[in-house]
């Protein structure tokens, strides 16, 4: 990495994809793609299954790429879940939050799992974070906010459960 650039590129004339491996894949040959337009993710917050057709995924969404290496402090991310029909190959996009978000989290215990509740940082000086959103993906909306005030800020939320102590 020193020296060579950024380990990662934007290459603005392709088109996003998300790839699916069935859980009981024998290899990643059986992998699929489905084309997400304009989906540019850095952190996905969880996926699961929705019976057995669909595919849930929920992520902030860059909505200036072209910023994404070079300015990060110009680039906005937008809360989306993605619903993917694994049979018919559809794909629809419901955007949750237009505020700027990032970084999220759940409870660990649901990875991989339907969960209610997602913990995200609220955007603010890159890479700082002025506060914390708690979304309610059941019902598409944030539920709680805090703000750390002038002259504070916070990174990564991160969920701790309650009986973490008992964990240890």
């Amino acid at each position: 990495m020193l020296g060579k650039g950024m380990p990662v590129v934007c290459d603005p004339s392709k088109v996003p994809r998300i790839g699916i491996i069935a859980r009981y894949a024998k290899s990643d040959a059986e992998m699929r793609w489905f084309d997400v337009p304009e989906f540019n993710v850095m952190h996905v917050i969880n996926a699961w299954e929705n019976g057995d057709d669909e595919v849930v995924v929920v992520a902030p969404n860059a909505k200036s790429i072209k910023n994404i290496l070079k300015r990060i402090d110009k680039v906005h991310f937008g809360l989306e879940k993605v619903r993917i029909n694994i049979k018919t190959g559809e794909v629809s996009r419901k955007v949750l939050s237009t505020r700027n978000l990032e970084l999220g989290s759940i409870n660990g215990s649901y990875l991989g799992r339907k969960n209610r509740y997602a913990y995200l940082g609220i955007g603010g000086e890159v890479p700082r974070m002025s506060g914390v959103v708690k979304m309610d993906l059941e019902t598409e909306c944030e539920v709680s906010t805090r703000f750390y005030g002038g002259g504070c800020f916070g990174g990564e939320p991160l969920f701790v459960p309650r009986n973490a102590a008992q964990i240890i």
